[in-house]
């Protein structure tokens, strides 16, 4: 509840009626703009929850550059041969999903566009990548930005098989490197299970460290 003071008398026509203005603290002031803010924040759209449990294995990405947390329920396969061209290989332990890290190299010219239009500029080109091997993919899901510790990160999700398949690609830049993290699930079989797989995408991301 608001605690007001008065803050001047006002004497209208006719005399003898009484305007009391009342002016709110202005720590009360603060604690409600602040309240509101954090309102906002948990409604803005593409904003993750999450709620996926991680374990305390942490996995080193080939190149060096990155470490994460292996999510539970996950291991990373000891045949690196299986997955050409990933830093990190994850494989849920039922087989139903597979996540990999993978590097976008780019040129000075991509660059310079990501560092004036933005980090969609690189999920556009990431998705075309994907139209190049995969004639068929479209889009489920249109790129889409969101925050984790401070930082941007843009998300799409695809499918190159009727919806089959559910995959979330999301983008990020180091600040020396471009990298993608793919999740892909066999939404047919497992519908209700594209959500937590997604989660465990969010949670890693949460806390790679690089």
């Amino acid at each position: 509840m608001l605690r007001l003071k008065p803050a001047k008398r006002i004497f209208t026509k006719p005399p003898g009626q009484l305007v009391i203005l009342f002016t709110p603290k202005p720590f009360v002031v603060l604690s409600v703009f602040f309240c509101f803010f954090l309102i906002l924040e948990s409604c803005a759209p593409g904003r993750p929850r999450l709620v996926y449990p991680l374990s305390d294995r942490t996995v080193v990405s080939t190149d060096g550059h990155l470490r994460l947390r292996v999510p539970d329920g996950w291991f990373v396969p000891e045949d690196g041969e299986t997955s050409p061209g990933l830093l990190v290989w994850l494989v849920k332990e039922d087989y139903s999903a597979t996540m990999g890290l993978m590097e976008i190299r780019a040129d000075e010219r991509l660059r310079k566009e990501v560092k004036a239009a933005g980090l969609e500029v690189l999920a556009q080109l990431s998705f075309s990548l994907k139209q190049g091997r995969e004639p068929t993919a479209k889009l489920l899901r249109a790129p889409e930005v969101f925050r984790l510790n401070r930082r941007n990160f843009w998300s799409y999700e695809y499918t190159s098989d009727d919806g089959a398949t559910t995959v979330r690609t999301v983008v990020f830049d180091t600040g020396k490197r471009f990298y993608e993290l793919t999740a892909i699930l066999n939404a047919r079989k497992l519908p209700l299970a594209i959500r937590p797989i997604f989660n465990a995408q969010q949670a890693i991301l949460q806390t790679m460290e690089w």
